[in-house]
């Protein structure tokens, strides 16, 4: 009995025991604050030029302009800072077609998998309001007349659809290809190509084919009023304000006029840019892909069209402007997409006086001023040459310091270039309205770009506005080959200190300080080779010394971690520094540059990691092969060393044994060895390595950069350096202050902590090495490490705070080191700790491609909960020449359409142009009711022609607001009919006073001839 009460006293025991340690970690615990409703991954604003645009449409009320894009995106665009870009659901299908409801709010898209969309841009997030999807035939082209309802649809089959855009339903009444050719005529006319009514009588709807053909249809009689041939095929057309002629461009580069009186025979022909060849006969030209016949009222008409030209090198990007005797070729930077006459009204009818021409391209939108003499092209104010060099790589940065976007626009607007064939015109296209607000900090974009440039971006704004461009390659000498080793891969700005570290692709790292005055100074330089492992061929010539060179001599001395190769003699690099003193511009100012060299004739690996630390002044960068560390302020290196190297005795990983033979010995000897070898033998494999065909597989798979020392014969996997941070952090176990310290994750998903020892004075900081030697702390994850970041107790990050930039700071920095574990984070994390009973005074978060793990500091244990901060936005590159915004907060999410601009501002629609008294008295004065034509009356469509679907405004609208459209409609139907009476009784009014005064007339000259006799008249 005794012992069972023993027992029994032994369970309480450990059961108290367990319930005290339960509470007292569950009292170390953060507290989370956010809940899944506060999460909400929304796209705010996307920047750029649209990529691989196909299309666009111009609103000439609201003053929009629309793009569509091969990938089913729609951008909008209006005045700086009304950007919209909607996209199409659960479709990647081409925009072929776009066509604006003039002054209406909306907007019909045709793509290519035979849907026409009608989407609502009254509001500031467009939605589909309707779908129609044609089964049976494929959509080539869609006409739309000004304030019409019936859309006409033509089809590659050489058929005319109409389609009613209130309701998106098809019409019975169709306009068949076999009824639209001659008689005598066997041949199928090709797919429609264009489509348009007469100005002059609306009644008269103008059918392009393919094959040239193009018919005059009389949509009452339902007959062909007259047939125009020509024998080349057709591109285009373009109709003569008054409705007499119109103008068709061919493939042959010939432009047609056609008088409606005489239909058999052309009016003239024109070749723009044909010359005469050899034997008399003008050359063959490209198509004209699209023309404009655009008049003035009192000038001369404007004749616009692209294409045309006999030279192929600039066929597709030249742009024609005739007016009169005067024909100007502008050629474009890159090929034609679509272009569009700007005028103020969106009547056919009327003087359409164009005053510019919207340019789309495949690279870019240009505006071509046409009242300036020259036609110069406006200065665009969207950020549409992001991609004007391939972006490589970019760097968003969440509110920076107020004083840093001012300071960079102010030395970007010294060293912004003149353009003196702008126009001084204000940007034409001018829609919409801005946002009622903005964010509520400053934030900054920064891009690398293949050309070597860095450009620094203002994205506090829908509008992205560019503030400064830094130009790299200025920095080597010319190449007389390609850019590609300029091409920037990774970067970091200091926001603080203002100091930018790039890397790009040929293994060189220059760090940049900002400066506002003009210089002229020398570039320091340091030679290096990283290799993946210690090949004894490769070091023999290799130093235990850092070498730094500049122009006035040598200097410097590395401390710390001995380096693989810290050359004697400057070795083989992708580019070369240029001799001499550098007159450096204000702005950012090149001080260090630091060059891989390559090895056994072959590049080295790219950087894949970038670091820079302005509190030690170190910067760090890795590769496929790894890890070099630079000091800034000595100008020297700490740290060349490869990742294998960087475990010591704890590498895990079996590493097969190096070889004193360099890359060529090496593959001759491969080459002997199997030209020897029967092809039945085996040789043995060394232990730890994997046989030749599973390396070279492994090796493809891995996607990994070349190594410069280990062939795929050598070793198992590639470890490469993929993860830097400088931070100061509880280094060790059981720590009791925190210590500078560079966290290093690679792609097999360790992470390796190492130590750095700075001196304590600052005088000191610039005489005496700096040493860095790992910690012997080595987390393991699943996956390639991607970030590492540390928070303190409260869930804040942790940063080692360095200098602040001063203005009157040039070349030198100030030289201010932060001592060893005396800086503002450790004194920060301390206080946290004493008022904390938790030992843990800090937490490292650690993501993976596999996981994310947060680890506990100092005691270096998992937790696998933290807190997380509030507000979440990202950027990322969507296409090569767009990037996308996005937040992960809820509530900045329900803040982006108040920072959205309006796109539809309400306004009065410009009036139609009234009929002559000449067209009253001679033209027809019947009145066209499309209704009657195209309504119930026509008959119902074939089934499975098309098919409607109704989009997620439609239903909405139609749940709640049944009984109002009803009642819409109604009124819709009372008010055309008003306005059908209204249209009577103008035309009684005007027949009334032209009978009055005939009748006047009539009475003026009975008078005058009243008292005359017969041989006096």
């Amino acid at each position: 009995m005794s012992r069972i009460k023993k027992l029994g006293k032994v369970i309480d025991g450990i059961r108290h025991s367990m319930t005290e340690t339960r509470q007292k970690t569950e009292s170390s615990e953060i507290v989370e604050t956010l809940q899944p409703i506060n999460f909400h991954v929304c796209e705010t604003v996307r920047y750029g030029f649209p990529y691989q645009p196909t299309t666009a449409a111009y609103d000439p009320v609201q003053n929009l302009i629309a793009i569509g894009t091969k990938s089913a995106v729609i951008r909008l665009f209006g005045q700086p800072g009304v950007d919209c870009c909607i996209k199409h659901p659960d479709t990647n299908a081409a925009v072929l077609q776009l066509l604006f409801l003039a002054n209406e709010g909306a907007l019909i898209s045709v793509s290519s998998n035979d849907n026409i969309h009608l989407w609502n841009i009254r509001q500031k997030k467009p939605e589909i309001v309707h779908s129609l999807r044609f089964e049976k035939e494929k959509i080539s082209f869609c006409h739309l007349p000004v304030q019409c309802k019936w859309l006409y649809v033509g089809t590659e089959r050489g058929n005319v659809h109409i389609v009613n855009i209130e309701c998106f339903q098809l019409s019975g009444y169709v306009i068949n290809w076999n009824r639209a050719i001659d008689i005598s005529d066997k041949k199928h006319p090709g797919a429609v190509v264009h489509l348009s009514d007469n100005p002059a009588d609306p009644g008269k709807l103008l059918i392009g084919f393919e094959s040239g053909l193009i018919v005059a249809w009389d949509l009452k009689s339902r007959q062909v009023e007259a047939r125009f041939s020509y024998a080349e095929g057709l591109t285009c057309i373009s109709w003569h304000h008054e409705g007499k002629q119109f103008l068709s461009a061919h493939i042959d580069g010939s432009l047609v006029t056609w008088n409606l009186r005489t239909p058999g025979k052309p009016h003239s022909i024109q070749l723009p840019h044909a010359r005469d060849g050899p034997e008399g006969r003008p050359e063959s030209c490209f198509p004209i892909a699209k023309v404009a016949w655009r008049t003035v009222r009192n000038g001369e008409a404007f004749v616009i069209f692209s294409g045309g030209l006999a030279n192929p090198a600039t066929a597709a990007s030249s742009l024609t402007v005739m007016r009169g005797k005067s024909v100007s070729v502008l050629d474009m930077a890159s090929a034609i997409v679509d272009f569009i006459p700007l005028c103020d009204t969106p009547h056919v009818a009327d003087f359409q006086a164009p005053y510019a021409v919207a340019v789309l391209l495949e690279k870019g939108l240009v505006v071509v001023d046409l009242t300036s003499a020259g036609y110069p092209c406006f200065e665009n104010p969207y950020a549409m040459d992001v991609h004007e060099s391939p972006v490589t790589c970019c760097r968003y940065l969440a509110d920076c310091p107020p004083d840093l976007i001012p300071a960079l626009y102010s030395v970007g607007a010294k060293a912004k270039p003149s353009h003196a064939a702008r126009s001084s015109g204000q940007w034409p296209i001018k829609g919409g309205k801005w946002g009622v607000s903005a964010c509520s900090y400053p934030e900054m974009l920064v891009t690398g770009h293949a050309d070597g440039s860095v450009k620094f971006w203002d994205a506090s704004a829908v509008m992205l506005q560019v503030l400064y461009t830094l130009k790299t390659g200025k920095l080597f000498e010319r190449r007389t080959t390609t850019d590609e080793p300029l091409a920037i891969s990774r970067l970091v700005l200091c926001q603080d200190s203002r100091v930018l570290v790039v890397a790009a692709a040929g293994g060189h790292v220059v760090v940049f300080r900002f400066c506002q005055h003009e210089a002229t100074a020398d570039v320091s330089v340091v030679h290096t080779t990283l290799l993946s492992e210690l090949d004894e061929h490769a070091s023999a010539d290799a130093h235990d010394a850092g070498r730094t060179r500049s122009s006035q001599g040598v200097s410097g001395d590395k401390g710390g971690v001995q380096g693989q190769a810290a050359l004697s003699h400057d070795p083989k690099t992708s580019v070369q520094v240029r001799a001499g003193a550098h007159k450096l511009a204000p702005g950012y100012q090149a001080d260090l540059v630091c060059l891989l060299g390559w090895v056994d004739d072959e590049p080295p690996a790219p950087v894949s990691s970038l670091a820079y630390s302005s509190a030690y002044g170190t910067v760090a960068f890795g590769n496929d092969n790894g890890l070099v560390v630079l000091d800034c302020l000595q100008k020297t290196l700490l740290l060349c060393v490869s990742t294998a190297d960087l475990y010591g005795t704890q590498d895990p990983h079996a590493r097969t044994p190096r070889t004193p033979l360099s890359r060529k010995e090496q593959d001759s000897r491969h080459a002997s060895d199997g030209a020897k070898t029967p092809p039945s033998e085996q040789r043995p494999t060394p232990a730890g390595a994997l046989e030749p065909s599973a390396a070279s597989r492994l090796d493809k798979d891995a996607a990994f950069s070349r190594s410069s020392s280990v062939s795929s014969t050598e070793t198992a996997f590639r470890e490469a350096v993929v993860a830097l941070a400088f931070v100061d952090a509880y280094t060790k176990r059981h720590d009791e202050r925190t210590t500078p310290s560079l966290w290093v994750g690679t792609s097999v998903g360790a992470l390796l902590v190492l130590d750095i020892q700075l001196p304590t004075t600052a005088d000191a900081r610039l005489q005496q090495p700096v040493m860095v030697s790992p910690s012997g702390s080595i987390f393991r994850l699943r996956g390639a490490l991607l970030t590492v970041a540390l928070l303190d107790c409260s869930g804040h990050l942790v940063h080692s705070t360095g200098d602040k930039w001063k203005a009157d700071q040039r070349r030198c920095p100030s030289a201010e080191p932060v001592r060893a574990g005396t800086s503002k984070a450790s004194r920060t994390a301390s206080q946290s700790g004493e008022a904390n009973s938790d030992p843990d005074r800090q937490m490292a978060v650690v993501v993976s491609e596999q996981q994310v793990r947060v680890i506990s500091l100092p005691s270096h244990t998992a937790r696998f909960k933290a807190d997380m901060a509030a507000d979440g936005i990202a950027l990322y590159l969507c296409s090569p020449s767009e990037l996308q915004k996005l937040t992960l907060s809820a509530d900045m999410a329900k803040e982006v359409t108040d920072m959205l601009g309006e796109l539809f501002i309400p306004c009065d629609t410009p009036e139609a142009p009234k009929p002559s008294f000449f067209r009253n008295l001679f033209g027809s004065s019947a009145v066209l009711d499309r209704e009657e034509l195209f309504g119930d009356s026509s008959g119902k469509a074939l089934r499975m022609t098309a098919t409607h679907i109704p989009g997620p405004a439609s239903l909405t609208e139609r749940q709640t607001t049944g009984t109002l459209s009803e009642i819409g409609r109604a009124r819709e139907a009372v008010d055309e009919r008003g306005h059908r009476l209204g249209e009577l009784d103008d035309r009684t009014q005007r027949m009334r006073d032209n009978a009055e005064q005939f009748q006047s007339n009539s009475r003026a000259l009975a008078d005058k001839y009243k008292n005359k006799k017969w041989y006096q008249l």
